[in-house]
Formats: C-alpha cells, sequence, structure tokens
C-alpha cells in the first residue's frame, strides 16, 4: 500500500490494487484491518478469495462495493 500510495503522488492519479486470495495470508481480525486501509485509499481494488463468504464487505459501511462470483467459467454478480 505505501508503495502505492508513493505511485499515486508520483503519477498524480490513483493506482489500482490487484489482491490474490486475501484471505489465505491473514486471519480474519487482520484481513479487516488491511481491508479498512484499503479502502481508506480510495483506489480501485480487486481482490480475490477461494471462500465467498472469507471477506466481509459488508463492515466496510461502503455501497459501491460489488462481488462477483466465478463457477466453473460462469461469472455471477
Amino acid at each position: 500500500m505505501a508503495q502505492g500510495e508513493v505511485l499515486s503522488e508520483a503519477v498524480g492519479r490513483k493506482c489500482i490494487y490487484l489482491i490474490d486470495d486475501l484471505p489465505a495470508e491473514l486471519d480474519p481480525f487482520n484481513r479487516e484491518k488491511v481491508m479498512q486501509q484499503l479502502v481508506q485509499t480510495s483506489a480501485q481494488l480487486f481482490i480475490t478469495s477461494v471462500e465467498a463468504t472469507a471477506i466481509d464487505t459488508d463492515s466496510l459501511g461502503r455501497s459501491d462495493i460489488a462481488k462477483f462470483h466465478v463457477e466453473r467459467g460462469i461469472l455471477t454478480g
């Protein structure tokens, strides 16, 4: 995130964060802390998870969050 902030300041635009399987690396408490920090950047975020319920977006208090599910090549929203 620090590197993204430096990049954003250098180019004058928000960066896009692509985070693969965030729940695989963090326990629920630290996952929530990272998610809060990411949301505060106001950047566009793409976060993947193997488990659909592993990322609690309801606790972030945002209405502009979209979730998508891909199963056997079929995308649902």
